[in-house]
Parts: C-alpha cells; sequence; structure tokens
C-alpha cells in the first residue's frame, strides 16, 4: 500500500530536526535560538514568541537544568548515578533522591510495559560493549558470550519501607540513557509553557518537542530513514507533541571480531539487537516514547504488539530489508518522500 503526498522538497541530509522556520508576522519577534550540549549530544532550542532578553534568560534557566541532569545522571563518569550503582552492588538499601527515584520507578513501570525490551538494568552489558567511554565509534573488543537468562533486569530492583532502593542482582547497573532525555523533553517543555512561552521547540539530539505553531505553520520535521542520513518523510508536530526516534546507525563500532556492533542490547541477548533498523514515534510523553523508540526496535517482527502494550498509537519501523511499516494512525499525518514507492506498508 503507498502514501501519497504532494511535498517533495525535503532536504535529504536532516538529523531529525526542524525543516523551515517560517517567516514571523510583522506582529511578532524573530524567533530567538540556542545550542547547548548536554547528555552527550548537541541541543537546540528555538523560541518563537519571546524577546531577546527573555529568550536569553529562559536559554540560560535550560542550561542550567539540563547541566544539572547530565552531571548527576552520568552513567560512567563520576555522578550520583555511578554513586548509586557502587551501593547497590552492595546488596545494602540505598536512599535515592526523590526525582531519581521517580525516575528509577517509571523506568520499572516502562519496562513492565515494554515486555522487558526496555531494560535500564544492563548498564554492565552496555559497558561491555565498548559504549560506556568518549568515542563509542571507535573500535572495541566484543565480550565473552554470556546465558542471557542471567542478565539483570528491573524487577531485581525493590523498594524498602524508608524508600530505600535494593538490588538483588551483583550485576544490576542502571544506565537511565534510553529515559533521560524523555525526561528532560518532559520538564524543559512544562517549564517553558509555565513561563508563559506558547511556542517553542526543543530538540535534543534529534528528539525533538514542541509548544503551540509558529505564526503561519505548525513546526516541520524530516523523518530519517533506516541509513540515518536521508529523509524519508516530513511530518507536522501540534501544541505538545513529542517524537522519538531509534537507530542502528547511530553510535556503532567494529569490534575485534569483525562485527559492527551498535549500542541498543537485546535483553533477550545480551547483544546488539538484529531486525529493524529504525523507529519512529510520536505522542506527549517524552519518557514513554523514548523508551518505546528502543524497544519497537529491538522487538523485531513483533513491534506492533510492543507498541499495543506500550500504547503507542503513531509509530513508525524500518525493517531490516529497508520496507516502511507504520501505523494507519502516523501513516495519515505523514507527508512520504517517494509516495508511490512498494516499500511503504500501513499497519492497522
Amino acid at each position: 500500500m503507498s502514501l501519497r503526498s504532494s511535498y517533495l522538497l525535503l532536504p535529504l541530509a536532516l538529523t531529525m530536526a526542524v525543516l523551515a522556520l517560517a517567516t514571523c508576522t510583522p506582529d511578532s519577534p524573530p524567533p530567538q535560538a540556542t545550542t547547548l550540549y548536554h547528555f552527550g549530544t548537541v541541543i537546540e532550542i528555538k523560541l518563537a514568541d519571546a524577546s531577546e532578553a527573555r529568550a536569553q534568560e529562559l536559554f540560560r534557566r535550560a542550561d542550567a537544568q539540563l547541566g544539572q541532569w547530565h552531571r548527576r545522571w552520568h552513567f560512567w563518569e563520576p555522578s550520583e548515578l555511578t554513586a548509586l550503582n557502587a551501593a547497590l552492588a552492595t546488596g545494602e538499601p540505598v536512599p535515592v533522591a526523590i526525582d531519581l527515584a521517580g525516575l528509577i520507578q517509571r523506568s520499572s513501570e516502562l519496562a513492565i510495559d515494554s515486555e522487558h525490551l526496555f531494560n535500564p538494568a544492563l548498564g554492565k552489558r552496555i559497558a561491555a560493549w565498548g559504549f560506556a567511554r568518549h568515542d563509542p565509534n571507535a573500535p572495541a573488543a566484543a565480550p565473552a558470550a554470556i546465558d542471557p537468562s542471567r542478565l539483570p533486569k528491573m524487577a531485581d530492583l525493590s523498594w524498602d519501607e524508608q524508600g530505600r532502593l535494593i538490588s538483588t542482582h551483583p550485576d544490576l547497573q542502571l544506565d537511565l540513557g534510553g529515559i533521560a532525555k524523555g525526561y528532560a523533553l518532559n520538564a524543559l517543555l512544562a517549564d517553558l509553557r509555565s513561563q508563559g512561552i506558547q511556542r517553542a521547540m526543543v530538540n535534543i539530539g534529534g528528539d525533538i518537542g514542541v509548544l503551540g505553531a509558529l505564526p503561519d505553520r505548525h513546526w516541520r520535521i524530516a523523518v530519517l530513514g533506516g541509513d540515518g542520513k536521508q529523509a524519508v518523510a516530513a511530518l507536522d508536530l501540534y501544541d505538545g507533541e513529542q517524537v522519538f526516534s531509534s537507530g542502528t546507525y547511530a553510535r556503532r563500532h567494529q569490534t575485534d571480531k569483525g562485527q559492527s556492533a551498535h549500542h541498543i542490547i537485546d535483553p533477550r541477548t545480551g547483544n546488539p539487537a538484529e531486525g529493524n533498523l529504525a523507529t519512529t514515534v510520536l505522542g506527549t510523553d517524552g519518557e514513554r516514547l523514548q523508551a518505546a523508540s528502543k524497544a519497537l526496535l529491538i522487538a523485531g517482527s513483533d513491534w506492533r504488539s510492543v507498541a499495543r502494550r506500550m500504547q503507542i498509537d503513531l509509530a513508525l519501523v524500518i525493517r531490516g530489508d529497508g520496507v516502511i511499516e507504520v501505523t494507519s494512525a502516523l501513516a495519515a499525518r505523514l507527508e512520504p518522500m517517494e509516495p508511490d514507492g512498494d516499500n511503504w506498508q500501513i499497519i492497522p
């Protein structure tokens, strides 16, 4: 089944970014923008209804928030999270800051929803594959084979009566990289709205959330293909929406065994996921969306049932053979680059 569209003029080398910022009307201030760097990625914030002075104030506020989260929850540099992981390894109860405790609890809930395909407890295995270092794309040795049934899960964590966290698995190490950007987008958009901003876009390494619309159009983004380089479709985002993508094209390296390893680890094998190449999901809850983008990629051909369990109606998955499967709800909103191509399949 093909998708039809008259919009065919999108640039091809976009990284899931806003395609255009329309000219403002004479009565509206010019858009203000800043570029930051946290979570190991470039972050872009655009405000379409703020003066320069007000925008700079809000940019500093966002920079401070992002910097705090980055420093506290870094997985492998000394941080609040590394201290927590070290304490959990002792098997003793560990006090946890309220916001971090909330994020861990949400991670546990989403792990259940995803049938544990989303598994932030795999930090040690992720590090073993060479993804806990400054250059994850440099060659690295492949880890030894393991029995995947012995890998830790979020279910190995519990809370005692004093609200302290306990791990019953000696190899459990939390890596919150699969949900932290969703947390940040939720928080930043809510904060901007509380500060009176009605037209904004926040782009955290290609995962995007928006408020309102531009004066004469919606915020428009490109959806990347399985190679992470070419756009396969355009998509308008509406007030409060967020879009997250995952792909095997990002953060990958060659191993000493001649493998090309990427960072999305399948909890069922302990190895980089095989099958799907990329996913894109749309909704309003960044934490759920980021977790789902990983789980659907790992799920392979069973991604639709996982999407239902995770309450994701708007999803696009690019299979290993390049075929693009998209839910009917999202298909109705996409403008494909090749609307008559045979590689599009609409999934009820």
